[in-house]
């Protein structure tokens, strides 16, 4: 199993390492929704991203500049036109490595720990007798990172998480349906479970 200094439960949310899986991260795809972009590793979603961006980050990891520019051209593709970029460029990019993956990963998680952060300060600000950021349990600091990268605003997750309470946290995760129908693949009431 592949490891990340932070954010360990979305990397392995975020897809597989079994080649022949629908699920394999290590080639572009595309998640399959109409927001999401021609995507690389573990969420390195192109659909927001500008080329030059693109380009830079690949350089960063260690990718050469032909494949670097090849991969840059999906910048700011989105649904159907990400999904014709996958078919007709999947093969001629390639495979990236174990280590590129994660670097690409790493590069972008801080972002997303911002965004989280910001959220949570917006969402939880009228709830009574809140934590702070930094006083919530780690595991469910986790959590709302992995929901900010996922997408999802965390209207209902917020409040809950105010508490600090990990219990009243697995309790919704398990009874919402919009986080429920993702649970089988990013088993967050398992590593809640787990960090209790």
């Amino acid at each position: 199993m592949l490891r990340v200094p932070q954010g360990q439960i979305t990397f392995d949310g975020e897809g597989d390492d079994v080649p022949n899986s629908p699920f394999f991260s290590r080639v572009v795809h595309w998640p399959g929704n109409a927001k999401s972009g021609v995507t690389l590793g573990r969420g390195y979603d192109m659909g927001k991203r500008t080329k030059g961006e693109i380009y830079s980050d690949m350089l960063r990891v260690g990718i050469g500049s032909e494949k670097a520019s090849l991969i840059a051209t999906g910048a700011g593709l989105k649904g159907g036109a990400a999904a014709t970029f996958v078919k007709e460029y999947k093969g001629k990019i390639g495979v990236i490595t174990h280590q590129q993956q994660v670097d690409l990963f790493n590069i972008i998680y801080g972002g997303y720990i911002k965004i989280a952060k910001n959220r949570y300060a917006d969402r939880s600000d009228n709830i009574p007798d809140r934590a702070n950021w930094n006083e919530l349990h780690p595991a469910i600091r986790d959590i709302l990172v992995d929901l900010a990268y996922q997408g999802m605003e965390g209207k209902k997750t917020i409040p809950v998480a105010a508490k600090n309470d990990i219990d009243l946290l697995i309790k919704l995760i398990e009874s919402e349906p919009e986080l429920l129908k993702y649970e089988a693949g990013r088993n967050r009431a398992g590593y809640l479970r787990m960090r209790r």
